[in-house]
Formats: structure tokens, sequence, C-alpha cells
């Protein structure tokens, strides 16, 4: 087995060990997020195994009708809900940070992540407690998803986002798994969405998400990959993935900041977490240095496929003309032809 960056993973025990946590970033900006929020809680209460906390960290919750709904399930429920009020909003990837050290402070073995408008599996307690148990050298767990509209109504296939067909026809055919899975990740897709992603909390807390948004759970994944975490897939508890059905078919987060700013984003942060994937594992002495250069066109060739599949192609052909321009002068006009 090669050396690991990871702490030791802590003894995940039956559903009378410690318990498991949720991981909620809660913005509640829009008249429909105490709904959504309400359906994630309400997931969580239909566990077969109940042994678990959920962790809300309220990000400068705006509305007025958000905060009220927050300190009433936390008066409610103060042994199971536990609420974390930030003075100024941070971003998802914040929000999580606090929360991860809010479980290892409580001595819960491993988080669930949860976005406030999607909804866990009945079984996803009970999955991924037993996976952990089962595979002491495993850090990650992670499912499928299924896609619902704002009213809970399934989404086919064919009417999602050509990256999250993609991401689902991965995921049945040839899930990232096992060691090493950074790599597949960086020249494939992502392995997961976040709400169908489980840490150990120590493995979590060690590689902690960035700052910037979106895409922080690529980099998270990333970093635990390859300090030598290891990935198992559970398909059998998808989340239901609330995807918005507006005219516009933007997210609510995408047409806050923008397309163009979101995708600028999206570029910054998986470049960031190649980039730190391949140092990490370079610095465990394994992933040749010298192969760096080839590695970082390769990820560069992939996101601008996933841009392009998403209508960005202006921005898929100028971060690889960029790169090309740096790293293969000599080869950057044939290969810019090509992508383009």
């Amino acid at each position: 087995m090669a050396n690991r960056d990871l702490p030791t993973a802590s003894l995940v025990e039956s559903e009378d060990g410690p318990p498991a946590a949720f991981v909620i970033p809660f913005y509640g900006d829009q008249e429909f997020s105490v709904r959504y929020l309400a359906e994630a809680i309400e997931g969580f209460d239909n566990q077969t195994d109940p042994n678990w906390r959920a962790i809300i960290v309220d990000d400068a919750t705006p509305r007025d009708d958000a905060r009220k709904y927050l300190s009433k399930i936390e008066n409610e429920r103060p042994e199971q809900l536990h609420v974390i009020r930030l003075p100024k909003n941070m971003g998802h990837g914040h929000a999580r940070n606090v929360a991860v050290q809010c479980a290892a402070d409580n001595g819960y073995p491993f988080i669930m992540y949860n976005d406030a408008d999607d909804i866990s599996h009945p079984r996803r307690v009970e999955v991924v407690r037993a996976a952990f148990s089962a595979n002491p050298l495993v850090d990650l767990v992670y499912s499928t998803f299924t896609a619902i509209d704002e009213n809970r109504r399934e989404i086919p296939d064919n009417k999602m986002v050509a990256t999250n067909q993609a991401l689902l026809a991965l995921q049945r055919s040839r899930p990232i798994i096992g060691q090493d899975a950074w790599i597949r990740m960086g020249l494939e897709a992502t392995a997961s969405l976040p709400s169908s992603t489980a840490l150990r909390t120590a493995a979590a807390r060690a590689c902690p998400s960035p700052l910037q948004t979106p895409s922080e759970g690529f980099y998270q994944w990333m970093h635990v990959s390859a300090a030598g975490g290891s990935f198992l897939f559970t398909p059998e508890i998808p989340s239901l993935y609330r995807v918005t059905t507006s005219p516009s078919g933007l997210s609510h987060h995408r047409q806050r900041i923008g397309v163009e700013q979101f995708y600028k984003n999206l570029v910054s942060v998986r470049t960031a977490g190649f980039v730190n994937a391949l140092r990490v594992a370079s610095n465990r002495g394994h992933w040749c240095s010298n192969h760096a250069d080839m590695m970082m066109t390769l990820f560069y060739l992939r996101l601008a496929e996933n841009l392009a599949e998403v209508g960005q192609t202006v921005t898929a052909e100028d971060i690889f003309k960029k790169h090309l321009t740096t790293s293969y002068p000599a080869l950057s006009t044939h290969l810019t032809d090509m992508v383009a």
C-alpha cells in the first residue's frame, strides 16, 4: 500500500456509536429557500440509521423568513440540528470547512455533504457507515444521483446539461474508484456531486475545500486522492439533485454571479485543484514531476471539451491557447486548431 498523507482512519462503529454528520451550507436569499431546506431535513429524518447530526452553516442569510426558520428548528431540536451563523457571506467552501471543523470537534467520524436544496437517500447514513466500517483505507464514499425539478419531479437524463449526462454515463459504466482517482478525475470527469459524497472527517479536515466557487468539491476530492485516499462507489443510494427548469436554464448561483464569471471561477478552481494534486502526489513520490507538462496539457484539453459541451466555446479556446502558448509554443497553432 502506497504511503499516505492522510490521518489514520478513525473507527466507524454501528448506529450505536458516534453520530454521522450531514454538512449543509445555507444561504437563504430566495422565497423557496426555506421549503428546500425543510425538504432536505425531512430526508435526514427518513434515514434508516437514525444516528446522525446535521450541521447547518448559515452563510449570512439575507431573508428574514429564512433566519426565523433556522432559529425555530434550532430551538426545537438543539441536540440534532446544529446551526452555525457566519457574520458575512463566504461561500460554500468556507461554510463546509466550518462544518467539518465542528464535526471534528464533536468526534463525528464521517461527514456527508448535502446542499440545502438536495435530498439524501433514506439509506444514506446506513450504507455509508457500513462502507467506511468495512473499508478502513477508504476515505471517500460516493453515490449517484437522480435529477429533480423545483417540485421534486424527476428530470429525464436527456433534459440535463451535457456535463451531468456525461457524469451519469461514467458512473453507470466505469465509476472512478480506488487509489489515484485524481488522475481520472482530472482527465475524464469529476467523480460525483457534493450531495452524493461522504468523507471521513479527518480526511475532510486535512484536505479543506477552497474558498472560491464553483467546483470546490472537485478541488477537495482531488486533494484527498492525491494524498493517498481511496474512493468507493455505492450506487444503491442515489441522492435527489435539484436542478432549475427556468427558461434561462441557469442555476441560481450562475444567475447571481453571471455566466461568464461562473465559468471563469470554475476554470480557476479546477486548474488549482489539478495543480495541487500533481504537487501532493509528487511530494509523496507517487508521481513523476517530469510528466507535469503532459498531464496539464491533457487536463486542459478535457476541460476545454467540457466547457464546449455547455456552449462555452470561447472560454474553452481561450484557456487552451494560453496553456499552449506558455508550455508548447511550437505546437500552439496546430493543437489549438484541433481543439477548435
